[in-house]
């Protein structure tokens, strides 16, 4: 039964297959078959969330329902592959797919050099799906409130919001759960789970390829841009995980490279009703998944809807048209993310959920100084080197700065819950990994382009691309919180930055060949930006060798642990007393446990140990709209943290057993 049950896998990779010959483009197009891969990936996540929601409400979201759904949607694929077969013009050889003879053909034409970068990204690529498919979801976010809130779901049968003592399972965007309750019923395991961030790990690369092609550069700034993306340390870590900032960096990148189709003088594409369908679908799944990806998508979205105004200013039904059209963006934006906000809403009376959730991730100071320290922490952690002594003493002299200017460097106004700053990020940890390497040359690629762009001949989307990213890095320096954790949260920005540094590296590199002797100075750059290159690609190397939670060799191999000691590796410590209480309570056979846990607690291991049917919290972060389950009304108890949380619910003549770690309550025998 689960072999037949992970068969059904096959069925949303046969819809996305069907889905990428159907929407190849027929006309000239930059890079088409990089431009089918997004079309197909924003219209199958699309139908991911909507498919969730629509069997929600019809309470049909069950392993059958999402079969169902499944079945429909790769038959429609194959008629929509179908019906572009049937018009598939005689030269449209340009974009036919590739077999493996003609993509062999293709790799040994490439240059040395090229094939080289292409090795170091397909290595990395290979290095992280090992690790994805070899180790068990073990995110420390992941065990908290991730996978916790799939579970809840797949045993309701509905997305609906539920009571919980952990209150970011209910409030936090949950469009990347929403794709991975796919995988939960579809198989009826976590197995599989790791695969999502790691698709949208190669989805961002070859997006990255394909922004840098449209900004017109060559074949080989395309590479070295998808390899700085490649081998940022963060990609690599995250690309095995259940963390989400990898999905939405993968949405943004979406949004960024089909609204770059539409910009410029002379238009890639014009602002058709299937790009516009796109361009609403891909901002729906960035705001369902995370809101910072509305950083850079936003200024994305208004520099394709300004380029069509330009366009069609001065007449009235052009004008109207480009109107109507970001008017249907908004709408099908609506239509993907905004049955999440409208349960927001009605729970807590605002779509982000209630105001002590958002305060403690927005700034809640604006003043020049407390912009500027924040500005300043979050590169620190950004830009920490393995040389803790440097780090320290910058670090120190932020500290020095903040209180030279008046200002608590760790102000609860302008940090994540009671951090302290400076915290160590310079080492390989999926949290928290710095990337140093790769920002020199981000930086020099924004710092490039802005320069080429402003040249009176030079390309004003240069330009107007740079300048979206410095806007979308200041506006998170603006909008949230120091973190020790931040620099995950800055992916969909180095993802989309990620072209210019190709660019600028392709350039550094093609000018190499055409200096003279008496230019032998100017010989200086290219070897050190392929000094920082080859550094930073040995970087990313090392953070899947020697990763955390997850690495290939050494101790704590993805090889050597077994499921349970990798599911515990963020805390192993804490394994023995979950296995403990777990078999004590699964001997009692209960059919309904209740939960107890502190609003940061280890949830997700009682769905794993635990063989109850239901589990299902006795707390509520709203008990008035989302009333708990009583003692009552479960068949023994399960806490999360130190004893005292238990207390509560003890109940004359229960068995009560506590080590600090967990507890549980035990009903008497009957």
């Amino acid at each position: 039964m689960t072999t037949v049950r992970f068969g059904l896998v096959v069925l949303p990779i046969v819809t996305f297959l069907l889905t990428l010959y159907a929407v190849r483009p027929v006309t000239s197009a930059v890079a088409p078959r990089r431009l089918a891969v997004v079309r197909a990936a924003v219209i199958v996540g699309a139908f991911g969330v909507l498919a969730v929601e629509a069997l929600s409400a019809a309470g049909w979201l069950t392993a059958v329902g999402i079969s169902a759904a499944w079945v429909a949607a790769a038959a429609a694929a194959g008629v929509g592959a179908w019906l572009r077969f049937r018009k598939m013009p005689d030269d449209a050889s340009s974009v036919a797919p590739r077999t493996a003879s003609t993509a062999a053909a293709a790799l040994r034409a490439l240059p040395r050099a090229d094939q080289l970068v292409l090795g170091a990204i397909v290595a990395l690529v290979t290095a992280e799906l090992v690790l994805a498919l070899f180790s068990p979801p073990n995110t420390y976010d992941s065990q908290t409130y991730h996978l916790p809130r799939i579970e809840q779901w797949a045993q309701r049968g509905s997305v609906d919001l539920y009571p919980t003592g952990i209150r970011r399972q209910i409030t936090y965007p949950p469009g990347a759960e929403f794709l991975l309750l796919h995988l939960r019923l579809l198989t009826g395991a976590d197995t599989l789970y790791n695969l999502l961030q790691w698709s949208a790990g190669v989805l961002c690369l070859l997006i990255v390829a394909r922004l840098a092609a449209q900004l017109g550069v060559p074949r080989r700034g395309q590479l070295l841009a998808a390899l700085v993306a490649a081998s940022v340390p963060m990609m690599v870590l995250q690309a095995s995980s259940t963390q989400t900032d990898l999905t939405v960096a993968a949405w943004v990148a979406c949004v960024a490279t089909l609204a770059l189709d539409g910009v410029g003088r002379v238009p890639l594409r014009k602002p058709d009703l299937a790009t516009v369908l796109l361009l609403g679908a891909a901002t729906g799944l960035v705001t369902l998944t995370k809101a910072t990806g509305g950083l850079l998508a936003g200024p994305f979205l208004i520099w394709w809807t300004l380029a069509q105004v330009r366009r069609a200013w001065g007449r009235p039904l052009p004008v109207a048209r480009v109107a109507g059209a970001a008017l249907v963006i908004v709408g099908v934006a609506g239509l993907v993310s905004g049955p999440q906000f409208v349960r927001m809403t009605e729970t807590f009376g605002h779509p982000l959920g209630p105001q002590n959730l958002r305060d403690t991730l927005a700034m809640q100071r604006h003043d020049p100084a407390s912009l500027l320290i924040n500005g300043l922490r979050q590169a620190h952690t950004a830009l920490e080197i393995p040389v803790p002594p440097v780090n320290r003493w910058v670090g120190d002299r932020i500290v020095d700065l903040a209180e030279a200017l008046g200002r608590d460097p760790n102000d609860p106004q302008t940090t994540f819950l009671e951090q302290t700053f400076p915290d160590e990020s310079w080492y390989p940890s999926e949290d928290k990994a710095a990337l140093p390497l790769q920002a020199l040359l981000l930086a020099a690629g924004v710092v490039v382009a802005a320069v080429r762009g402003w040249r009176p001949d030079g390309d004003r989307r240069l330009l107007i691309y740079a300048a979206t990213i410095v806007v979308a890095a200041t506006g998170y320096a603006v909008a949230f919180k120091w973190q020790p954790w931040g620099n995950r949260l800055l992916l969909f920005i180095i993802v989309v930055a990620a072209p210019l540094a190709g660019a600028w590296l392709g350039s550094v590199f093609e000018r190499r060949a055409t200096l003279t002797p008496s230019s032998m100075v100017f010989k200086a750059v290219p070897r050190m930006a392929a000094a920082l290159l080859v550094v930073a690609t040995l970087a990313g190397a090392l953070s899947a060798v020697y990763g955390y939670p997850r690495r290939l060799v050494g101790s704590g191999s993805v090889f050597t642990r077994d499921d349970l000691a990798a599911r515990f590796a963020m805390r192993p410590e804490w394994r023995a007393s979950y296995e403990k209480a777990a078999a004590d309570v699964n001997a009692r056979g209960p059919r309904r446990v209740g939960l107890v846990t502190t609003v940061d607690g280890w949830e997700y291991p009682w769905y794993v140990l635990l063989k109850a049917p239901e589990l299902r919290s006795l707390q509520s972060s709203e008990p008035t709209k989302l009333p708990p389950t009583t003692v009552e009304e479960v068949d023994a108890v399960v806490c999360t943290g130190p004893a005292w949380i238990c207390y509560k619910y003890v109940r004359p003549s229960w068995t009560f057993w506590s080590d600090g770690v967990v507890s549980y309550l035990l009903p008497p025998v009957t």
